[in-house]
């Protein structure tokens, strides 16, 4: 390739780095110089015309070094002994002062290690969250197909992660840009082996085509044929293990409840931790066919979205292409006005797990916003630290005038003491980042079993982060030593030398340093308070029913047919007080809804949002204690509330009537049913807070319900559960028995929440030690500077408080006008938040309180230490100081 930019009059000028010349002048021989510069600089203009010059650039660098061996090396002799001496001299002088100033340099270096420490957690964490399923191959061509569900005035009812089984096996034919489509179903169960229960999460029924999307390695099996045949099973590494004690199990069978038995036909590498789902077992897609009834009704089942579909692009073709045919595809295959209420997306497979919160989502997924605040934590802490470093030896220059000012009569140079000076912080700054790794090391074990997540830090990682926090040292070391060298190499000897001397101008510029670390330390305080409020009142809210001793059973096929005498028994033991059936319970996604009419001034019509749908019998809520405004509960002496609906409040609002009473009797089409609405609920809480209140329908199916929740009383709860697990195995002596606690369940729904908010919490805290240590060293400086003023002021008859008042008093103003600059930033930011959750607080005075109470007495903590002491002693020792 040629530039046009390089070439003049037939040949190229030179615009090669320059720095590597300057480098091989200082470093090779005389004699071989001229040479070298020309067969690179011959070279460099044939690279040019072959690869570019940005390459030519690159391979100019790189062959450049490569001349830096000792056959061209000058002697060391040769070398500039004057700057090594210097830079020797530089050292000396650095540990000397790092030793005579002890805690000053502790301060400063505890701080750096403490915040590089943070830094290296944080990046770790970072570096994990940004790598989710980076790991594939082709990654970049693999996609997941989402479905939108959208009302009658165009927003969206509904957008699920997964899509109903015709989609995969219609697309396979309408798309050839798709490489490969595949679909699969995930559930967990109890596996009884050899007698004993397993719980057995994560298994998929997959098709054939899986392999294809996904290349997972096999260490035993064909991955074109592992999934080809009906009752075929691939275990990956860890769970063939586990069963088997043994990775040759190829041709083993193994048994899936007390009927079904598979044959292994394959063995995977286990999937890795960063990849947004994980998947211990695969069954072949026959056993999902045979629930919808076979295979011709499973490709009617348009409405029955409940299978993950991922699809691989093939190479050149293009995703936009592919999404501006979806809407023919629904005409095709569904029908024209199918557009008007559905709509398929698409979502590539490395951003699913920072940016994709759909309904239905099998795993929780992260969020790229904590990626945001913690990466912002992390750079807050190292600036706090920076801060102090910058504020301490400024305030220290004074101390160290007069060595400066007899530096400058001996004939320093300034550029020599800036020299100095930016040495004494690089060294620092590297000291530092030793201790701060070791802290990290140790600090990552405690990081990994908090999070649960297994934090890869193996000599890869370990290189890799030495190298980025090497660089990233010398640009803090460059940073944080730049203001104070500039600083003290500008004083004027004849200033210096003076017993009086004061510094210049640097006072006014460490109290805006000051009010920048207390306002970052009263953000970060104030948020933590905020999210720790907003997480209490998600936790206390009241959710419009009765969770506490509520016990969730989960009935299989086989139970949910013969339950009945089962259900009466429960009820022979005092603690058990009711129980009550249905698909699905608090705390789970509102996922099913039908098509629906209802009775408006006399006609029939759709209203302009979905109602999702939840399956009861006439238990269900009295059970839950669960408020009726109006109407009526299903009764089932009355034969036609078979037929009969029960709405929340807010579908009674949606639709547009004029009160609860007003709902009542009015007729009602709901997912093929038609009868009258009989009762109308107060508005609960059914899924997370997180989530509004949706319209809700309850009515009685025609099949039987397989989630039994069974209210007791909370004492004697350990005999209650023993007698449920006597009568379950009485009963359905085969079966496993699988249950939860529905308290437990809402507090799954948070715990990641909770996690993320005490790993807030401790860097806040990190954040406020860093800045009340940097602050603990500016007031010992500044006591220091003036014992002689206290001890007069004593002398002349001033108490301990006064003394104390008069030392504190500068401090406590740039602290409180630090709490004036934080607190509007952190009241934008937490509202910013907070308006991700449906249900909130409301930001109140209290939290500004208590943060400007911590703030001022940590403050006042760190001022006081050394404050206290000073005014304390005699004042005839105070008089005598220096």
């Amino acid at each position: 390739m040629e530039s046009n930019t390089t070439k003049r009059f037939g040949c190229y000028m030179s615009t090669a780095p320059k720095w590597i010349n300057s480098l091989l002048q200082k470093l090779c021989k005389p004699e071989l110089l001229e040479e070298i510069e020309g067969d690179l600089q011959e070279y460099y203009e044939l690279w040019t015309e072959e690869f570019g010059e940005k390459k030519a650039n690159r391979m100019y660098i790189w062959h450049g070094l490569k001349f830096l061996r000792p056959f061209a090396i000058k002697n060391l002799n040769s070398i500039n002994l004057y700057q090594i001496d210097m830079f020797i001299h530089y050292l000396k002088i650095t540990f000397r002062n790092f030793s005579k100033h002890k805690s000053f340099s502790l301060i400063n270096g505890i701080g750096l290690a403490i915040s590089l420490a943070c830094c290296i957690l944080i990046g770790i964490y970072l570096k994990h969250e940004l790598s989710y399923d980076r790991y594939l191959k082709n990654s970049d061509r693999i996609y997941r197909l989402s479905r939108e569900f959208i009302n009658t005035d165009g927003s969206t009812s509904i957008h699920l992660a997964h899509l109903a089984p015709p989609f995969a096996p219609y697309m396979r034919q309408d798309f050839p840009e798709m490489e490969a489509i595949t679909q699969f179903d995930v559930f967990s169960t109890t596996l009884v082996i050899d007698g004993k229960e397993h719980w057995q999460p994560n298994i998929a029924l997959a098709d054939n085509y899986f392999f294809q999307v996904f290349p997972f390695e096999f260490i035993s099996g064909d991955p074109s044929t592992a999934l080809e045949n009906p009752g075929s099973l691939v275990l990956t590494e860890k769970t063939a293990m586990r069963y088997f004690g043994k990775l040759d199990v190829l041709g083993e069978s193994f048994q899936f409840g007390p009927e079904i038995s598979l044959m292994i036909t394959g063995v995977i590498k286990d999937m890795p931790e960063n990849t947004h789902f994980s998947l211990e077992m695969l069954a072949d897609f026959s056993f999902a066919e045979l629930n919808y009834g076979g295979r011709e009704n499973m490709m009617q089942a348009w409405a029955e979205n409940n299978l993950s579909t991922y699809f691989l692009l093939k190479e050149g073709a293009s995703i936009k292409e592919i999404e501006k045919r979806f809407p023919d595809f629904f005409t095709n295959h569904m029908n024209e006005k199918a557009n008007d209420w559905t709509a398929l997306h698409t979502q590539n497979i490395r951003d699913i797990h920072l940016y994709s919160h759909l309904d239905g989502e099998t795993w929780t997924n992260g969020d790229i916003v904590h990626v945001y605040t913690f990466s912002a934590i992390g750079l807050l802490i190292l600036v706090i630290s920076i801060i102090n470093y910058i504020n301490l030896t400024t305030a220290m220059s004074i101390q160290r005038s007069k060595e400066v000012g007899l530096r400058k009569v001996m004939g320093a140079v300034r550029s020599g003491l800036v020299t100095q000076f930016m040495t004494e912080s690089l060294v620092m700054v590297f000291l530092s980042i030793g201790l701060g790794f070791i802290l990290a090391f140790f600090a990552l074990p405690y990081l990994r079993n908090f999070t649960g997540n297994a934090y890869v830090f193996g000599t890869t990682e370990i290189i890799q982060t030495l190298g980025v926090i090497t660089l990233a040292g010398i640009l803090i070391g460059l940073v944080s030593g730049a203001y104070p060298a500039m600083v003290i190499s500008k004083f004027k000897p004849i200033h210096a030398l003076k017993s009086n001397f004061t510094g210049i101008g640097a006072v006014g510029f460490r109290r805006v340093l000051v009010i920048i670390q207390f306002s970052i330390s009263s953000i970060l305080i104030l948020c933590t308070i905020l999210v720790f409020e907003q997480l209490s009142f998600m936790n206390n809210k009241s959710l419009g029913f009765d969770k506490e001793q509520m016990l969730i059973l989960f009935l299989n096929d086989d139970a949910r047919h013969n339950s009945d005498a089962f259900k009466e028994s429960l009820l022979n033991h005092s603690s058990i007080l009711s129980y009550g059936l249905s698909n699905s319970v608090p705390s789970s996604r509102l996922t099913s809804f039908s098509g629906v009419k209802t009775e408006v001034d006399g006609d029939m019509v759709e209203p302009k949002t979905v109602i999702k749908n939840i399956r009861v019998d006439e238990s269900f809520i009295p059970n839950y204690g669960i408020n009726l405004v109006a109407g009526r509960n299903f009764d089932p002496d009355i034969r036609t509330d078979s037929v009969a609906f029960i709405l929340n409040q807010a579908a009674v609002n949606m639709i547009g009537w004029t009160s609860d009473e007003d709902a009542i009797h009015k007729a009602l089409q709901y997912g093929g049913k038609e009868g009258p609405v009989i009762g109308v609920i107060e508005d609960i809480h059914f899924e997370s807070l997180q989530s509004k209140i949706v319209p809700m329908i309850f009515f009685i199916p025609d099949e039987s319900l397989q989630v039994l929740s069974i209210k007791m009383e909370g004492e004697k709860l350990t005999e209650t559960m023993n007698y449920i697990e006597d009568q379950w195995y009485e009963f359905f002596p085969d079966l496993p028995i699988d249950y939860q606690f529905l308290d437990e369940r809402f507090r799954s729904l948070y715990e990641t929440e909770n996690k993320r908010a005490q790993l807030f919490t401790g860097l806040s805290l990190v954040a406020i030690f860093i800045a009340s240590l940097g602050l603990f060293g500016l007031a010992s400086f500044t006591v220091s500077r003036r014992t002689r003023e206290v001890g007069i002021r004593k002398a002349l008859g001033a108490s301990i408080n006064q003394v104390l008042l008069i030392l504190s008093k500068e401090f406590l103003i740039l602290v409180s006008i630090s709490l004036l600059v934080g607190f509007p930033i952190a009241f934008f930011f937490s509202e910013a938040w907070l308006d991700n959750y449906a249900y909130r607080i409301t930001i109140g005075f209290l939290p500004f309180v208590v943060t400007s109470l911590i703030c001022l007495a940590m403050a006042f903590a760190a001022i006081s230490f050394k404050t206290v002491r000073t005014a304390k002693d005699n004042p005839v020792k105070s008089l005598r100081y220096e």
